[in-house]
C-alpha cells in the first residue's frame, strides 16, 4: 500500500538527480488506465469508503461519531456522504472517463455508465444557476449530444446558459464578502468547470454569443489571476500576499491543474479561424513551460509548486495527472515540442502509475481543499481519477502516436460495413434529408398522384430506396470494393455480389451520365480476380457506344443548350466515371478507353479547377459563389468525390503511361491544401474556406474521402508521412466518434450541390461507402495485415491440406519478378528473402528461422522505394558470414543501392551505399543479379543498363564495398530499341551460365538461347569458344539456338504478344552441371506452354512439359504463373497454372502449384503433376526453390491478389520440402 509513497520520499530526496524511465508500451498505458476506470465505476456509490478527508475534518467526523452531542458544521459534514452526482467533484470524473472512452477498447461500456448518470438526472445542471462548479457536468452532456443528438441532452445546459446571458452577473471577481467571485469565475478552478462547456455549446450550436461570453470572462479571471512573472494562476485574490516556506508565492498544483486541463479540453471546441484562439494557446504555451521548469526529481509536482520539495515530502496526484493530461495532449496536438515535453510526460506517467494501486484505487489525491494539504497513499478522490483518466487517454495516444491498433480500425469498419449490409433494403429509415426535402417528400406522400409531383422527379426518388444502380449506391459498393479487397471479408464480397447478379452486371439507364457508370467500379473489380465475362460485358458495350457517338459540347452548367451533365460537367462526375474507364483500359488493354478518360478529365480540369487555391468548383454556376468570411466557396464533398477518384484510379493508370504525372500532380496539389484547412477537431467544413464558425456541425461523407485518399497517399508512397499521417489519424477519430453503437455512420450531409446542413441520427449510403474506403486504407496504414481476419484467410489463402502438406507464410507484404536473383538464400538456417512492398513501395529483406520454425519478421532497406516488383532486391554471402544485398528501380533511375548486414543477425542492415553510372541516356538500369569468379577474385552484378537496354555488368573486388568496370555483355542484331532477356545460373565457382532471348515478346517472336562465360571469354554448353567479351557483347545469334520461336518483329500494341514466342524462366544445373532451361511459349492470351531444354552431355533435349494457361492480365500478354527447379535436383518441377497442366483444359479456378519428376524423355502427355494447393481465393504465382545446409523451401507469392506487378497484396507462402 505504501509503494508510492516510499518511491518519491526517496526520489525527492536526491536532490538534482534525473533518470530515464523507460516508454510503456500503449498496451501498458490502456491496462493500467482501464483498471482505474474499473474500480471507479465499480465502486461509485461508495466513495465516502475511499475518500480523501483533510485531517481536521477528519477529527470532527471521527468526534462526531464518538459524540452524538457534538455538531459539525454544515461543510464538514458534506464529506460523510456521497457527493451529488451532479456536483463538480463528479463533473471531474465524468470528463476524465468521456476522454477515455474514445481510445477504450470496451469504449461502450463507458459510454453507457456516462449516459446513465445523464438519464437518472434528466441531463439537468447542478442546483446554483451561476457557479462554475455547477456547470461542470455540461463536459459529458454535450460530448453524448454530438456522439447522439437529442435535444434532451443538451436543453437544461442551453436554457441555464441562456439565463446568464439575459442576467449576467457583473460584480468584483475579488474573493470577499458581498463580491460576484462566486457568481461569475472569481477562482482559477472556475477555469476548467465552465469555460469547456460554454466553447462547446458555442461549436454545437453555432451561437457565437456563448463564445463571446465565455471569452470574456476568461479575461476577467485572467486578468486578476494570472501572474505575469510567473506564468501560473493563484488560486484566487486572497493569495497574492501568501508565500511558501521559502519566500515563493503560492501557487497551488491542482489549481493550475484545472486551469492548465481545462484549456487542453477547451481549446479543440475553439473555431480554428477566430482571432481569439491565439490567446488560449499562448497561455497553454506559457504554462507548460514552466511547468516543464517545476516537476519534481520523482516525476510529480509539488502541492504548491514553487515551494521547496522539501517542504511537499508526499506525492500528489491529481495535480500531476492534470499536468500529464495537459502536457501530452499539447505534444499529441502539435503545439508542444515532443523531444522537449516526452521526457517530462513519460517521467509524470511513471510516477502516476506507482500510485495505483493493485485494485484499481489511484492514491495521494489530495482532499477537496483550495490550497496545498495532504495526501494519503491508500485513499483517493473522483475528481482525481477523472484527471488520471484523461491522462491515461493522452499519453496512450503519445506513446501510440495518436495511431489506433490495426484491430480497432477492423473491427470499427466491418461494424459500419455489416450494419450497412443489414439495413441496405431499409435505407428510408435512416437517410439524411434536408428540411426542404422532408417538407417535399411529406407533401407528396400526402398526394401521392397529384399532377404537379412529376416534375419533381428528384421528390419522388428521394421518398424511396435508392435504385441499386444509382450513383448513391455506386458510391457505397466502391467503398465496400476497397474494404473487401483488404478485409477478405466473405459478408461484403456476398454482397457485392448479390447486387451484380440481380441487375445482370448492367450500369444505369442514362448511357452518357457519369452518375449511372459509378457501378462500374466493382463490377470490374471482381471481374479482375475472377475473369468472368458477364461481369465485364454491359460496361464495356456501353463505353463502346459512347465512343462511337461522343457528345462534345460545352461543360458550362447554365448554359442552352449544354452537354454538361451528358459529359463531366461537375467535380462529382470525377469520381463516378473516371475511375471506370481507366479499370476498363487496364483488364482490356485497350487504350482507347484510358484516352477518352484523359480527354474528358482534362476538359472538366480545365473548367473546374482553381489554380490559385487548388480545388474544384462544383461546377460553373458556382465561380461568384462566396462564403460568408469572403472566401470563394468549394464544396467539402464535392472534392471529396475528386480526391476519392483519384486515389481510386491512379493504381490502374500505367507505369510507363506519359499522361500519369498529371493525376499525380493534381493529387499532391489537393492533398495539401486539404492539410491546410483540416478543422482541430479533425473533419473539415462543408463549405472547405467557410470556416467552422460558418459550419459548427461536422461533416464525414467529405472527411470520409479526404481520409481516404490521404492514408491511400501514404500507403503509396505518394505522400510524406511525417507530414500528413498525424492529418489522417486526427480526421480517423474524429469519424469514429460519429459511428454509432449500432454501426451507423452520423453526421453524413444529404444529398445536395453544396454545403448544407448534417444530423447526428442519420446517415446515407455514399457516406458510408467513403467510410469504409477510409477504414481499408487506415487498416494498412497503421500496419494491418491483408487479409484482416482470419476467418476469411482460409478461403484467401491456398490450402495444402489435400496434399498433405502444411502451407508456411514465410514473408509478408512481398513481391518479386523473375529476372532477378539470388532473390532468396539459406544461410545458418536462416531463409533470407528479399521483396518489395505491394502496401508501399518499401524494399525489404524478411527473414525465417528454418531451425526454429519462426518467422522473424522483416527489415526496411528503403523506405518507400517504389511500388513495383521488379525492384526486388538479392544476395551474396560474404566471407565474413555476413550479406550483401544490390536492388535498384524499374529503369526510373541509374543507381545500384546496396547494403551489408551483420554477420549474425539477418535484420541488421548498414547503412545504404549506391554505385551511380553516368552515361546521358535518361533511362536506368534494373534486375539485378549476383554471382562469382573465383579465379577472377571477383563478385559480378548483372542488370540491364538503360542506355543500352541491354544485359551488363559491373563488378566488384572487395566483395560489395565497392563497384566498378561498367560492360555491356549481349545485344541483339533485330533492330531497333529491343531488350534480351536473361536469367543466370553458377554453373561452377569461375563460370556463369545465361540463356536469353533476342528481345521482349509484345516484341518479338523470340528464340532462346545459351552460353556460358568465364575470364572474359563466351563458350558454346559443349566448351567450344562463342568470341572474347573483349571483342563486343555477344550477339543473340553468335549463340546457340535452344529453340526457334517464330522470329516475327511485329507490333500488335502493347497488349498482345507475338505469336510463337519464348521467354526465359529458371535455369539449373544437375549434379554432371548439365543446365536446365525452364521457359514459357505464348501463343494466345489463354495458351501458353512451358518448355523444359535439358542438355545431356551431347543434346539438347527440348520438349513441352504441361500447359500455361492464362496470362495474368491482357497488358503484359506473356506473363504466367511460372516454373521453377529444385536446385539440388533439376528433374523435380513446380508449375503455377490455371488450367489442367496435362490437357488445357480449364479448371475454373485461379493458379495453383503443381509438382511432378521430369525424366529425359518425358514430356506433356507422360507426366504426371500432382496438385499442392486447392480451392485457393487468389492466384499462387512464381515459385522458387532454395536449398541450402540440409534446408530447402519451396515457396511463391500468393494468398491476396496479385492484379499487376505495381498493384499487390501478396505474402511469400509455401512448404518446408526438407530439413537436415
Amino acid at each position: 500500500m505504501m509503494k508510492c509513497y516510499v518511491m518519491m520520499i526517496l526520489s525527492a530526496a536526491v536532490a538534482g538527480s534525473c533518470f530515464a524511465v523507460e516508454k510503456p508500451t500503449p498496451g501498458d498505458v490502456k491496462a493500467v488506465t482501464k483498471k482505474v476506470a474499473d474500480w471507479q465505476m465499480e465502486t461509485f456509490e461508495d466513495q465516502v469508503k475511499y475518500r480523501a478527508v483533510a485531517s481536521d475534518k477528519r477529527e470532527k467526523l471521527e468526534r462526531a461519531r464518538k459524540d452524538p452531542e457534538f455538531k459539525p458544521d454544515w461543510y464538514t459534514l458534506t464529506f460523510a456522504k456521497k457527493w451529488h452526482d451532479l456536483e463538480w467533484h463528479n463533473a471531474a470524473l465524468y470528463a476524465g472517463m468521456n476522454e477515455w472512452r474514445k481510445v477504450a477498447d470496451d469504449g461502450q461500456a463507458y459510454t453507457d455508465w456516462l449516459s446513465m448518470i445523464g438519464e437518472r438526472n434528466d441531463w439537468q445542471p447542478h442546483n446554483r444557476k451561476y457557479n462554475a462548479d455547477d456547470h461542470a457536468v455540461g463536459h459529458f452532456y454535450l460530448a453524448l449530444y454530438q456522439d447522439s443528438p437529442d435535444p434532451k441532452k443538451i436543453a437544461p445546459m442551453r436554457a441555464r446558459f441562456d439565463e446568464i446571458l439575459a442576467s449576467p452577473k457583473t460584480g468584483s471577481l475579488e474573493m470577499k464578502k458581498g463580491t460576484d467571485a462566486h457568481t461569475r469565475w472569481g477562482w482559477c478552478d472556475a477555469l476548467f468547470m465552465a469555460p469547456p462547456v460554454w466553447a462547446r455549446m458555442a461549436r454545437i450550436t453555432g451561437e457565437r454569443k456563448y463564445l463571446d461570453f465565455m471569452d470574456q470572462e476568461y479575461h476577467a479571471t485572467y486578468d486578476l489571476l494570472w501572474s505575469k512573472e510567473h506564468h501560473l494562476f493563484f488560486r484566487d485574490s486572497r493569495y497574492f500576499v501568501k508565500n511558501e516556506a521559502n519566500g515563493e508565492k503560492v501557487f497551488w498544483s491542482r489549481g493550475n491543474g484545472w486551469v492548465f486541463s481545462g484549456l487542453a479540453l477547451m481549446i479543440p471546441d475553439l473555431p480554428a479561424d477566430w482571432e481569439g484562439r491565439r490567446f488560449y494557446i499562448e497561455t497553454f504555451k506559457q504554462m507548460a513551460e514552466t511547468l516543464r521548469n517545476t516537476q519534481r526529481d520523482g516525476g510529480t509536482w509539488s502541492m504548491g509548486l514553487l515551494g521547496d520539495p522539501k517542504d511537499y515530502p508526499i506525492p500528489e496526484t491529481s495535480g500531476t495527472s492534470f499536468f500529464t493530461h495537459g502536457l501530452a495532449w499539447g505534444i499529441n496536438n502539435g503545439l508542444l515540442d515532443r523531444a522537449t515535453y516526452e521526457p517530462v510526460v513519460l517521467k509524470a506517467w511513471a510516477a502516476l502509475t506507482a500510485c495505483v494501486q493493485d485494485d484499481g484505487l489511484l492514491g495521494h489525491v489530495q482532499p477537496v481543499g483550495a490550497a496545498p494539504g495532504e495526501s494519503y497513499p491508500d485513499k483517493s478522490e473522483v475528481y482525481g481519477v477523472g484527471a488520471f483518466l484523461a491522462a491515461g487517454t493522452e499519453v496512450y495516444k503519445m506513446v501510440s502516436g495518436g495511431r489506433p491498433t490495426p484491430k480497432q480500425v477492423a473491427q470499427l469498419t466491418k461494424k459500419v460495413a455489416d450494419w450497412q449490409i443489414e439495413t441496405f433494403e431499409d435505407q428510408l429509415q435512416y437517410r439524411a434529408q434536408s428540411a426542404g426535402t422532408k417538407k417535399s417528400i411529406a407533401r407528396y406522400h400526402a398526394n401521392p398522384d397529384d399532377p404537379k409531383y412529376d416534375s419533381e422527379w428528384g421528390v419522388r426518388r428521394t421518398a424511396n430506396k435508392w435504385h441499386d444502380l444509382e450513383w448513391h449506391n455506386g458510391a457505397l459498393f466502391a467503398g465496400m470494393n476497397q474494404w473487401r479487397k483488404v478485409s477478405g471479408d466473405p459478408d461484403a464480397e456476398a454482397f457485392l455480389m448479390k447486387i451484380g447478379k440481380r441487375n445482370d452486371w448492367k450500369l444505369f439507364k442514362r448511357p452518357y451520365n457519369a452518375d449511372d457508370h459509378t457501378v462500374g467500379q466493382f463490377y470490374l473489380s471482381l471481374y479482375e480476380e475472377t475473369k468472368d465475362p458477364v461481369m465485364l460485358k454491359p460496361t464495356q458495350e456501353q463505353f463502346d457506344w459512347i465512343l462511337a457517338n461522343p457528345k462534345t459540347g460545352t461543360l458550362e452548367w447554365k448554359a442552352k443548350p449544354t452537354d454538361a451533365h451528358n459529359r463531366w460537367g461537375w467535380c462529382d462526375a470525377l469520381f463516378m466515371a473516371p475511375p471506370v474507364w481507366a479499370r476498363l483500359a487496364k483488364v482490356t488493354g485497350e487504350k482507347k478507353y484510358l484516352d477518352f478518360m484523359d480527354q474528358e478529365y482534362h476538359a472538366t480540369y480545365d473548367l473546374l479547377w482553381d489554380k490559385d487555391d487548388h480545388f474544384f468548383w462544383r461546377d460553373s454556376s458556382y465561380f461568384k459563389k462566396r462564403e460568408a468570411n469572403g472566401r470563394k466557396l468549394y464544396w467539402a464533398r464535392g472534392n471529396g468525390w475528386v480526391f476519392g477518384g483519384l486515389a481510386l484510379m491512379i493504381p490502374d493508370l500505367p507505369e510507363e503511361w506519359e499522361g500519369r504525372p498529371f493525376y499525380i500532380d493534381l493529387y499532391k496539389q489537393m492533398a495539401k491544401s486539404l492539410k491546410n484547412c483540416q478543422r482541430e477537431d479533425g473533419t473539415w467544413s462543408m463549405g472547405l474556406l467557410g470556416g467552422a464558425e460558418a459550419y459548427p456541425n461536422k461533416e464525414t461523407s467529405g472527411t470520409s474521402f479526404y481520409t481516404f485518399g490521404m492514408a491511400w497517399g501514404i500507403n503509396n508512397g505518394l505522400l510524406d508521412r511525417a507530414t500528413y499521417e498525424p492529418v489522417v489519424l486526427k480526421a480517423w477519430n474524429a469519424l469514429t466518434a460519429c459511428v454509432t453503437p449500432e454501426g451507423m455512420l452520423a453526421w453524413v450531409q444529404p444529398v445536395g450541390a453544396a454545403p448544407g446542413e448534417s444530423f447526428g441520427d442519420k446517415t446515407e449510403v455514399y457516406g458510408i461507402g467513403a467510410f469504409l474506403a477510409a477504414g481499408s486504407e487506415v487498416f494498412k496504414l497503421v500496419g494491418g495485415e491483408v487479409p484482416a481476419f482470419a476467418k476469411a484467410t482460409a478461403g484467401k489463402q491456398a490450402s495444402g491440406k489435400k496434399s498433405g502438406n502444411q502451407l508456411t507464410t514465410f514473408m509478408k507484404d512481398t513481391g518479386w519478378c523473375w529476372y532477378e536473383d539470388p532473390r532468396a538464400i539459406i544461410h545458418n538456417g536462416k531463409l533470407v528473402v528479399g521483396g518489395i512492398s505491394g502496401k508501399n513501395g518499401d524494399a525489404k529483406v524478411g527473414v525465417y528461422d528454418l531451425k526454429a520454425d519462426q518467422l522473424l519478421g522483416s527489415t526496411v532497406l528503403y523506405p518507400k522505394f517504389e511500388r513495383d516488383d521488379h525492384d526486388s532486391p538479392v544476395f551474396h554471402v560474404r566471407p565474413d558470414g555476413s550479406l550483401l544485398t544490390v536492388y535498384a528501380k524499374h529503369g526510373k533511375e541509374k543507381i545500384h543501392h546496396y547494403h551489408i548486414s551483420d554477420p549474425k543477425d539477418y535484420l541488421k542492415w548498414g547503412a545504404r551505399k549506391e554505385f551511380h553510372h553516368t552515361y546521358e541516356d535518361k533511362r536506368g538500369a534494373t534486375y539485378m543479379n549476383l554471382y562469382t569468379m573465383k579465379d577472377e577474385g571477383l563478385l559480378y552484378c548483372f542488370f540491364r543498363d538503360g542506355q543500352n537496354f541491354n544485359p551488363a555488368f559491373i563488378t566488384s573486388s572487395d566483395n560489395g564495398e565497392t563497384w566498378g568496370n561498367y560492360t555491356h555483355f549481349i545485344t541483339h542484331d533485330i533492330g531497333s530499341r529491343q531488350r534480351p532477356y536473361a536469367r543466370y545460373h553458377q554453373v561452377d565457382e569461375n563460370t556463369v551460365g545465361i540463356s536469353f532471348t533476342d528481345a521482349h515478346p509484345r516484341q518479338y517472336g523470340n528464340s532462346l538461347y545459351y552460353a556460358e562465360f568465364r575470364n572474359g571469354t563466351f563458350y558454346n554448353v559443349d566448351g567450344t569458344t562463342i568470341k572474347e567479351l573483349s571483342d563486343g557483347p555477344l550477339v543473340t545469334v553468335q549463340a546457340e539456338k535452344v529453340y526457334k520461336g517464330s522470329e516475327i518483329k511485329e507490333w500488335k500494341g502493347n497488349n498482345h504478344s507475338v505469336s510463337n514466342a519464348a521467354w526465359t524462366v529458371a535455369i539449373e544445373k544437375d549434379a554432371q552441371g548439365n543446365p536446365h532451361i525452364g521457359y514459357t511459349v505464348y501463343h494466345t492470351h489463354d495458351d501458353h506452354h512451358y518448355r523444359i531444354a535439358s542438355w545431356d552431355g551431347t543434346k539438347w533435349n527440348d520438349r513441352q512439359i504441361a500447359f500455361g494457361g492464362t496470362c495474368l492480365y491482357p497488358r503484359e500478354s506473356s506473363y504466367t504463373g511460372l516454373l521453377a527447379f529444385d536446385p539440388t535436383d533439376p528433374t523435380r518441377v513446380y508449375i503455377s497454372t490455371d488450367v489442367d497442366p496435362k490437357t488445357g483444359k480449364s479448371l475454373g479456378g485461379v493458379h495453383e502449384i503443381y509438382a511432378a519428376k521430369i525424366g529425359a524423355n518425358d514430356d506433356v502427355g507422360s507426366i504426371e503433376w500432382k496438385q499442392l494447393t486447392f480451392d485457393s481465393t487468389h492466384r499462387n504465382i512464381r515459385p522458387i526453390v532454395v536449398a541450402g545446409g540440409g534446408h530447402k523451401v519451396l515457396m511463391w507469392l500468393g494468398g491476396a491478389p496479385w492484379r499487376n506487378f505495381c498493384d499487390y497484396e501478396t505474402d511469400a507462402i509455401g512448404m518446408i520440402l526438407e530439413r537436415p
